[in-house]
């Protein structure tokens, strides 16, 4: 099995999934052992020292500096409001129905993304959407008795979560967080084809024959980035 194989994407994901089942459960342990506030301090000084420990050596100070502090600690805010709302919730609620109600994240975070970042999931997308919240609202049951103050608790954590999602993907236009390119992404074949057009050379015009097929060095791919050019 290679790295690059389905079979290995796939465990990769189940192995994803025993991850998120094992921090609700140990975080529902947790939450009968020790004070909340202690928990999120502990999770998040671990955290802070795990990150610099591992990206000091390729960021240096690089790691501290961004361009919009403002949004780094509303960010921060959100983060640790989430953890919060997390503990409190799993006091209260079975990690069962805790885990479902916080499933909502990826679909209100689909829907914020079509209205505000203009990132439309397209059909397959819409339709898992309403299937994954279909299935929430069989969990939580609203409207029944079982639906009470504590449901409100994870679903705070659901829009904790997305705005703390937004907020991210924003400053992903201007800081680097290692997450991706946010906006004006450019494929390898654009570099190619400006490179090219530097050269004097039209890209989608040179070819070469093989196998009955005439091939160019960006395939069907690449367009001169107007952008860096002077």
């Amino acid at each position: 099995m290679t790295p690059n194989s389905p079979i290995h994407g796939v465990m990769l994901m189940l192995a994803a999934v025993a991850c998120f089942a094992a921090l609700d459960s140990t975080t529902k342990l947790v939450t009968v052992a020790v004070p909340m506030l202690v928990a999120v301090w502990f999770r998040y000084a671990f955290q802070a020292v795990m990150t610099v420990i591992t990206l000091w050596p390729s960021q240096r100070q690089r790691l501290f500096e961004t361009q919009r502090p403002g949004l780094h600690l509303a960010r921060g805010l959100l983060l640790v409001a989430t953890s919060a709302l997390a503990f409190l919730s799993l006091k209260v609620v079975s990690v069962g129905e805790f885990t479902a109600i916080v499933m909502l994240s990826p679909i209100v975070m689909s829907v914020v993304s079509a209205w505000r970042l203009k990132q439309n999931p397209g059909t397959v997308g819409w339709v898992c959407v309403l299937g994954g919240f279909v299935g929430v609202l069989i969990v939580m049951r609203p409207g029944s008795s079982l639906f009470g103050w504590a449901s409100l608790l994870p679903l705070g954590l659901v829009a904790t979560n997305s705005a703390y999602q937004l907020i991210t993907s924003e400053l992903g236009k201007t800081d680097d967080l290692g997450l991706g390119v946010v906006e004006d992404a450019k494929h390898v074949h654009d570099l190619q084809a400006t490179i090219l057009h530097q050269l004097g050379l039209n890209h989608e015009r040179l070819t070469y024959n093989y196998s009955g097929r005439n091939f160019r060095l960006t395939d069907v791919h690449g367009h001169v980035v107007q952008d860096v050019l002077a």
